[in-house]
Formats: structure tokens, sequence, C-alpha cells
């Protein structure tokens, strides 16, 4: 009924919208605007990030605190084929961290990182190997002081494209007077 963050690929040929509503990714023909497959994926998709050669699809499931991983197999309009990566995770989904919101990866397309909002982490996934390669605790960083007390909520992600930093937003400011 209604969808969410949308990511295109590198040659603007497809598409890919999260559907948070019945928990499915859509992929569509950027020339006809016609859908070419419906993939179901976790609980709740928030966000979809693309690798930069287009061989791979990472949707960050907010209700699932998971990511599930997407293989594009075959991008011709007619015989198109994208399956969810079984073989990864647990039936095909990383679990994160709480409410996974946002996903991005990085130019190189070596790295995925995912905005866990509601437990103040960034997760770091290795795209070669399809794991988790670590986490970062926002809450207890230098970006939250003033107070480390307070929930830092990363929303938005951004990565410079040279690979060297991780730009992060918080949902809530929760400043002070």
């Amino acid at each position: 009924t209604y969808s969410s963050p949308i990511a295109v690929s590198a040659d603007n040929r497809l598409v890919w919208v999260v559907n948070p509503s019945d928990n499915s990714v859509s992929v569509i023909r950027s020339d006809t605007y016609t859908r070419l497959t419906k993939i179901t994926v976790g609980a709740e998709p928030q966000s979809i990030a693309l690798t930069p050669d287009n061989l791979s699809a990472f949707v960050a499931n907010a209700a699932g605190d998971s990511v599930t991983i997407i293989d594009v197999e075959d991008t011709n309009y007619a015989t198109f084929a994208a399956p969810v990566d079984t073989s990864v995770g647990l039936n095909g989904e990383l679990v994160t961290g709480a409410e996974p919101w946002d996903i991005v990866c990085s130019p190189d397309g070596k790295r995925v990182f995912v905005a866990n909002s509601a437990q103040d982490t960034i997760t770091v996934i290795s795209t070669g190997f399809r794991s988790i390669i670590g986490h970062i605790d926002l809450r207890n960083s230098l970006a939250n002081d003033p107070d480390r007390s307070r929930h830092f909520q990363p929303r938005g992600l951004a990565v410079t494209g040279d690979n060297t930093k991780l730009y992060v937003t918080r949902f809530l400011s929760f400043t002070k007077s």
C-alpha cells in the first residue's frame, strides 16, 4: 500500500523499492515503469542498497532486526532473476541490531553499513564474505557527547566517494536548553 526508500541501479535500468506493508521488494523497469518482480524479504523493510556492480541488493528489515541479501542473477528484462541468497544467515537474513532503518554500500563495494536505530549502533557487513564484521557503538562514542546517556537513534547514512568516512544522522537530537 505504500513504499519507502528506493535505489537505482548504476546503469539506470532498474529501480528497487522496499514495500514495508507486505515485507517485499519490487524491481521496476525504468523505461516502462512496469514491475519485473516482487521479492519477499524480512519483516518491515525500510531501505535498500545496491552494490556498485549491481549484482547484490541489501535490504534493511526494521521489524526483523535483520538484513536480507538478494543476488541479481539476470538483468535481462524478459528473464530477470534476483533470488534471496538463502545460504547467508538464517534463510538469507543476517541479524544486525534493533530496528535497522537505513543501509548504504561503500562506493568500492566492499562494505555495507546498517543504521540500527533502536540500538544506537551501526552494523558493518563484508560484501565479499556476506557476513557481519563488526558493530559501532554510537551511544558511547564521541558523536554522542556531551550526554552519552541519550539515544543516538541513527537513521541516515552516507559514505564518502573515497570510502574513508561514514556520515550518520540521528533521528532526534534530544537537545536540552
